[in-house]
């Protein structure tokens, strides 16, 4: 609203018969325009501007941000889970028997492309990110005692939020690392997860973890 003032303000000055007194506040309304426009952006889904600090990276953008808000972002993956998990349990018996069926046809090519895509770090991050839900949340994994067993959670809203952090935030490079949570009472979460070699890993926890 501030901003469509402002436009407004400048058409009627410029083309109102603007004197030359008037020009210095042309150009600072422009400016102000233009300030507001680099430090917002509007999400296509919710319709609103927001701060850019409302929108998640994305280096495959020129503006290097993700197209919708953080909100909007979260709303979407909760409704697509839930229509992916409906889809499932109705299809269950039908699925598996085809992913079994494709594997093993398809078993030399998929060892071969998971060696591979392990071994980038976007690979190994979400190798991480799946053995914290197992250890957290899977009462059958070996370790859940030692983690959701004791109430530890991973308060990461999805790997796409993890995988931000750790590139973004931590500016890590985690590959040849194992995650350590710097409390070892407190959660997967942002504040509390660093980095370090499995030796260190040992000795902080008193066992072997694989992070």
């Amino acid at each position: 609203m501030f901003a469509k003032l402002i436009t407004t303000l400048i058409i009627t000055m410029t083309y109102g018969g603007v004197t030359t007194g008037h020009l210095n506040t042309i150009i600072l309304l422009r400016r102000i325009i233009m300030s507001e426009t680099i430090q917002t952006k509007r999400c296509p889904k919710c319709k609103q501007i927001k701060p850019l600090s409302e929108f998640n990276k994305s280096k495959n953008r020129k503006d290097e941000l993700q197209v919708y808000c953080k909100q909007c972002r979260k709303q979407y993956r909760q409704a697509h889970k839930a229509q992916r998990k409906q889809y499932y349990q109705a299809h269950k018996a039908e699925n598996t028997q085809r992913c079994f069926q494709y594997y093993r046809n398809h078993k030399v090519e998929i060892l071969q492309y998971k060696n591979q895509y392990y071994k980038t770090i976007e690979g190994y991050i979400r190798c991480l990110w799946t053995n914290m839900l197992q250890r957290c949340n899977n009462p059958k994994h070996p370790k859940y005692k030692w983690y959701g067993g004791r109430g530890i959670k991973v308060n990461f809203l999805s790997f796409e939020d993890f995988y931000d952090y750790v590139i973004n935030v931590l500016k890590a490079e985690p590959r040849g690392l194992t995650i350590d949570r710097i409390d070892n009472d407190g959660h997967y979460e942002q504040g509390n997860i660093r980095f370090i070699t499995q030796e260190e890993n040992n000795k902080n926890r008193g066992m072997i973890c694989l992070g």
